[in-house]
């Protein structure tokens, strides 16, 4: 499973740590805890840049917040 989230990871960049991150909040199973440790895997191999990463990651944290806003249950 680690090899296809990296990959996942390599061919759409930053786009899906964004889309990923924001999947966490409506799809539960979807942790942040097991997208960025292989974003930042990815980062540190070269292959995307690490500010990037952190600025794809962040850009999605108003957005989780609002959502949880409107709906207390799904931040439970």
């Amino acid at each position: 499973m680690s090899e296809w989230i990296i990959d996942l990871i390599q061919r759409g960049g930053y786009a899906t740590i964004a889309i990923l991150m924001l999947l966490e909040n409506v799809f539960p199973p979807i942790p942040s805890e097991l997208v960025l440790p292989f974003a930042g895997y990815v980062a540190a191999s070269g292959k995307l840049d690490p500010i990037g990463v952190w600025l794809a990651a962040a850009a999605m944290a108003p957005r989780r917040s609002a959502s949880a806003a409107w709906c207390p249950a799904c931040a439970a």
